[in-house]
């Protein structure tokens, strides 16, 4: 039998949610294996956050 050992880089998804409606995902990964850290985290959830008031502003305007 052959074993084959892979790293797998890590990846964190951010839920992003309109009060309770989800409205996407914001993906972020790394391409070597390592964790994120605190900060890394903040700063894509604020990201996914930011993204979700842009989305639901354009939605506004479409109206």
């Amino acid at each position: 039998m052959l074993a084959i050992s892979m790293a797998v880089p890590p990846s964190k998804v951010m839920l992003m949610l309109a009060g309770q409606r989800l409205i996407g995902a914001f993906t972020v990964y790394r391409q070597t294996v390592r964790p994120f850290d605190d900060k890394a985290l903040e700063t894509a959830q604020m990201f996914a956050d930011q993204s979700v008031i842009a989305i639901e502003n354009a939605r506004l305007i479409n109206r």
